[in-house]
């Protein structure tokens, strides 16, 4: 499939999940990591479990979220799937993942209710696009 890259197009055969996949080797994330280094196991428990574990410590879980979100402006995508009308909006940060992420994660526990289709707002995108890191 051909992929966009600023001016240049190339060629890339990697679905999702491997430029995921690479994309955290590159960033050497640790074996505790790994759960959010795949769209299928990235998950709203594997994520909170992070935070209330801190076996993904910062800054690898940054990292991790970077490697899945590309950090790329991916608000086009959760409108056509009606986020923008769920709790008011509250959830649209984190569609807007080129812009920091709000500090306090707690108070938006109720967007773990539809992060499986933030998520795949973040995988469709990778369907035609790099990785952040390369892949």
């Amino acid at each position: 499939m051909a992929v966009e890259s600023g001016a240049k197009t190339r060629k890339t055969n990697l679905e999702p999940n491997a430029k995921l996949q690479l994309c955290c080797q590159k960033q050497s994330l640790s074996s505790s990591c790994q759960n959010l280094c795949n769209f299928d196991t990235f998950t709203d428990k594997t994520l909170v479990s992070t935070f209330l574990t801190n076996a993904c410590p910062e800054p690898q879980r940054g990292l991790a979220f970077q490697c899945a979100t590309t950090n790329v402006d991916h608000t086009e995508c959760c409108r056509r799937n009606n986020l923008h009308n769920y709790s008011g909006g509250q959830c649209m940060p984190f569609c807007a993942t080129h812009i920091p992420t709000p500090p306090n994660v707690f108070s938006y526990l109720q967007c773990l209710q539809v992060f499986d289709t933030i998520k795949n707002c973040y995988r469709e995108y990778q369907y035609t696009h790099p990785n952040i890191f390369g892949d």
